[in-house]
Protein backbone atom coordinates (compact mmCIF):
# COMPACT_ATOMS: atom_id res chain seq x y z
CA UNK A 1 0.00 0.00 0.00
CA UNK A 2 1.35 3.43 -0.97
CA UNK A 3 0.04 6.79 0.32
CA UNK A 4 0.38 9.86 -1.94
CA UNK A 5 1.03 13.42 -0.80
CA UNK A 6 -2.70 14.17 -0.72
CA UNK A 7 -3.33 11.08 1.44
CA UNK A 8 -5.08 9.21 -1.35
CA UNK A 9 -4.46 5.48 -1.01
CA UNK A 10 -3.38 3.62 -4.11
CA UNK A 11 -3.98 -0.12 -3.75
CA UNK A 12 -2.41 -1.24 -7.05
CA UNK A 13 0.73 0.72 -7.60
CA UNK A 14 0.84 0.11 -11.35
CA UNK A 15 -2.88 -0.53 -12.04
CA UNK A 16 -1.96 -3.90 -13.45
CA UNK A 17 0.61 -2.50 -15.87
CA UNK A 18 4.13 -3.83 -16.00
CA UNK A 19 5.69 -6.96 -14.54
CA UNK A 20 5.32 -7.82 -10.89
CA UNK A 21 8.67 -8.93 -9.45
CA UNK A 22 8.76 -12.60 -8.58
CA UNK A 23 9.76 -13.57 -5.08
CA UNK A 24 11.78 -16.67 -4.33
CA UNK A 25 11.22 -18.19 -0.88
CA UNK A 26 14.27 -18.71 1.25
CA UNK A 27 15.46 -22.33 1.30
CA UNK A 28 14.35 -24.38 4.28
CA UNK A 29 17.12 -24.82 6.85
CA UNK A 30 16.96 -28.33 8.34
CA UNK A 31 18.06 -29.05 11.90
CA UNK A 32 21.49 -30.46 12.62
CA UNK A 33 22.65 -32.62 15.51
CA UNK A 34 25.90 -33.37 17.28
CA UNK A 35 27.28 -36.93 17.51
CA UNK A 36 24.99 -39.10 19.66
CA UNK A 37 25.99 -39.85 23.24
CA UNK A 38 26.12 -43.61 23.81
CA UNK A 39 26.42 -46.07 26.66
CA UNK A 40 29.23 -48.61 26.83
CA UNK A 41 27.27 -51.05 24.63
CA UNK A 42 26.86 -48.48 21.86
CA UNK A 43 23.23 -47.79 22.77
CA UNK A 44 22.21 -44.21 22.05
CA UNK A 45 21.14 -42.30 25.14
CA UNK A 46 20.97 -38.76 23.71
CA UNK A 47 21.13 -37.00 20.35
CA UNK A 48 22.12 -33.38 21.12
CA UNK A 49 20.63 -30.73 18.84
CA UNK A 50 23.29 -28.46 17.34
CA UNK A 51 20.98 -26.14 15.37
CA UNK A 52 17.16 -26.45 15.44
CA UNK A 53 16.87 -25.01 11.93
CA UNK A 54 13.60 -23.58 10.64
CA UNK A 55 10.20 -24.36 12.20
CA UNK A 56 8.16 -27.40 11.16
CA UNK A 57 4.43 -27.78 10.69
CA UNK A 58 4.63 -31.36 12.01
CA UNK A 59 7.35 -33.19 13.98
CA UNK A 60 10.01 -34.53 11.59
CA UNK A 61 10.75 -38.21 11.12
CA UNK A 62 14.04 -39.14 12.80
CA UNK A 63 16.22 -41.74 11.10
CA UNK A 64 19.12 -43.15 13.14
CA UNK A 65 21.86 -44.50 10.89
CA UNK A 66 25.41 -45.61 11.51
CA UNK A 67 27.14 -48.78 12.59
CA UNK A 68 24.60 -50.02 15.14
CA UNK A 69 21.03 -51.19 14.99
CA UNK A 70 17.71 -50.84 16.77
CA UNK A 71 17.74 -47.20 17.85
CA UNK A 72 14.54 -45.22 17.31
CA UNK A 73 13.74 -41.63 18.17
CA UNK A 74 11.08 -38.97 17.69
CA UNK A 75 11.41 -35.21 17.22
CA UNK A 76 9.61 -32.86 19.61
CA UNK A 77 8.59 -29.32 18.68
CA UNK A 78 7.90 -26.24 20.77
CA UNK A 79 4.85 -24.03 20.32
CA UNK A 80 6.49 -22.23 17.41
CA UNK A 81 7.40 -25.40 15.52
CA UNK A 82 11.10 -25.42 16.33
CA UNK A 83 12.80 -28.71 17.14
CA UNK A 84 13.60 -28.74 20.86
CA UNK A 85 14.41 -32.37 21.55
CA UNK A 86 15.16 -35.66 19.82
CA UNK A 87 13.69 -38.14 22.25
CA UNK A 88 15.11 -41.66 22.24
CA UNK A 89 12.42 -44.34 22.21
CA UNK A 90 14.82 -47.28 21.98
CA UNK A 91 18.62 -47.01 22.42
CA UNK A 92 19.58 -49.95 20.21
CA UNK A 93 23.16 -51.19 20.42
CA UNK A 94 26.44 -51.36 18.52
CA UNK A 95 26.69 -47.70 17.51
CA UNK A 96 30.04 -45.91 17.52
CA UNK A 97 31.02 -45.35 21.13
CA UNK A 98 30.80 -41.75 22.31
CA UNK A 99 30.50 -41.89 26.07
CA UNK A 100 29.30 -39.02 28.24
CA UNK A 101 32.64 -39.06 30.04
CA UNK A 102 34.45 -38.62 26.72
CA UNK A 103 32.50 -35.40 26.18
CA UNK A 104 32.85 -34.01 29.73
CA UNK A 105 29.09 -34.17 30.25
CA UNK A 106 26.85 -35.87 32.78
CA UNK A 107 23.43 -37.26 31.99
CA UNK A 108 20.35 -36.74 34.16
CA UNK A 109 16.76 -37.91 33.77
CA UNK A 110 14.79 -35.07 32.23
CA UNK A 111 11.46 -36.70 31.37
CA UNK A 112 9.73 -40.00 30.68
CA UNK A 113 8.03 -41.59 27.68
CA UNK A 114 5.12 -43.87 28.47
CA UNK A 115 5.58 -47.11 26.55
CA UNK A 116 2.65 -48.84 28.26
CA UNK A 117 0.18 -47.17 30.68
CA UNK A 118 -0.65 -50.42 32.42
CA UNK A 119 -4.07 -51.06 33.90
CA UNK A 120 -5.92 -51.24 37.20
CA UNK A 121 -3.95 -48.74 39.30
CA UNK A 122 -6.06 -47.52 42.21
CA UNK A 123 -3.25 -45.79 44.11
CA UNK A 124 0.16 -44.39 43.21
CA UNK A 125 2.59 -47.29 42.72
CA UNK A 126 6.21 -47.29 43.82
CA UNK A 127 8.60 -46.28 41.06
CA UNK A 128 12.09 -47.75 41.25
CA UNK A 129 14.97 -46.28 39.25
CA UNK A 130 17.84 -48.76 39.20
CA UNK A 131 16.28 -50.29 42.29
CA UNK A 132 16.04 -47.01 44.21
CA UNK A 133 13.02 -45.04 45.38
CA UNK A 134 12.89 -41.26 45.62
CA UNK A 135 14.25 -40.42 42.19
CA UNK A 136 10.88 -40.23 40.44
CA UNK A 137 7.24 -40.97 41.22
CA UNK A 138 4.45 -42.22 38.99
CA UNK A 139 1.30 -40.24 38.22
CA UNK A 140 -1.96 -42.13 37.73
CA UNK A 141 -5.39 -41.30 36.38
CA UNK A 142 -7.80 -42.72 38.97
CA UNK A 143 -10.67 -42.71 36.47
CA UNK A 144 -8.90 -45.03 34.01
CA UNK A 145 -6.41 -46.78 36.27
CA UNK A 146 -3.58 -45.86 33.87
CA UNK A 147 -0.14 -44.50 34.64
CA UNK A 148 -0.19 -41.20 32.76
CA UNK A 149 3.17 -39.70 33.64
CA UNK A 150 5.97 -39.36 36.15
CA UNK A 151 7.38 -36.58 38.29
CA UNK A 152 11.13 -36.32 38.66
CA UNK A 153 12.10 -35.81 42.29
CA UNK A 154 15.89 -35.81 41.98
CA UNK A 155 17.72 -34.36 38.97
CA UNK A 156 21.15 -34.53 40.58
CA UNK A 157 21.74 -38.26 40.11
CA UNK A 158 23.62 -38.92 36.87
CA UNK A 159 23.58 -41.96 34.59
CA UNK A 160 25.90 -43.43 31.99
CA UNK A 161 23.14 -45.56 30.44
CA UNK A 162 19.37 -45.75 30.55
CA UNK A 163 18.36 -46.77 34.07
CA UNK A 164 15.97 -49.64 34.70
CA UNK A 165 12.48 -48.47 35.65
CA UNK A 166 10.20 -50.74 37.68
CA UNK A 167 6.67 -49.78 38.71
CA UNK A 168 5.38 -51.90 41.56
CA UNK A 169 2.16 -51.92 43.56
CA UNK A 170 -0.76 -49.54 43.40
CA UNK A 171 -3.18 -52.36 42.63
CA UNK A 172 -2.33 -52.46 38.92
CA UNK A 173 0.23 -53.92 36.56
CA UNK A 174 1.88 -53.56 33.18
CA UNK A 175 3.05 -49.94 33.16
CA UNK A 176 6.37 -49.34 31.44
CA UNK A 177 8.20 -46.02 31.18
CA UNK A 178 11.37 -45.07 29.33
CA UNK A 179 13.43 -42.23 30.78
CA UNK A 180 14.74 -39.44 28.58
CA UNK A 181 18.27 -38.35 29.45
CA UNK A 182 19.77 -34.89 29.02
CA UNK A 183 23.58 -34.76 28.96
CA UNK A 184 25.07 -31.47 30.12
CA UNK A 185 28.40 -30.12 31.22
CA UNK A 186 28.99 -29.17 34.84
CA UNK A 187 28.34 -25.47 34.28
CA UNK A 188 25.06 -26.13 32.51
CA UNK A 189 23.94 -28.54 35.23
CA UNK A 190 24.68 -26.02 37.96
CA UNK A 191 22.90 -23.25 36.02
CA UNK A 192 19.81 -25.26 35.16
CA UNK A 193 19.51 -27.04 38.50
CA UNK A 194 16.10 -28.66 38.77
CA UNK A 195 14.60 -26.87 35.75
CA UNK A 196 12.89 -29.00 33.12
CA UNK A 197 15.04 -29.08 29.97
CA UNK A 198 12.98 -30.80 27.30
CA UNK A 199 9.37 -30.33 26.28
CA UNK A 200 8.06 -33.27 28.28
CA UNK A 201 4.78 -33.39 26.33
CA UNK A 202 5.34 -36.48 24.24
CA UNK A 203 3.51 -39.65 25.27
CA UNK A 204 3.91 -42.81 23.25
CA UNK A 205 1.27 -45.46 23.93
CA UNK A 206 1.41 -48.11 21.20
Amino acid sequence: MITTDDDQIIDDFDNGLGDVPETTPDPFIPPTSKPPITDDNGGIIEIPIDNPGDPWAEPPVVFVGGEGTGATAVGLLDGNGFLTEIRIQSPGFGYKLNLASDNDVRCIIDSFTILRPGIGYTSVPDMYVNGELGIAEAVIDPDTGFVVGARILNREITFEKFPEIDIVGGGGYGAKLLPSLACLDTEALSTIGSTKIGTGKYIDCP
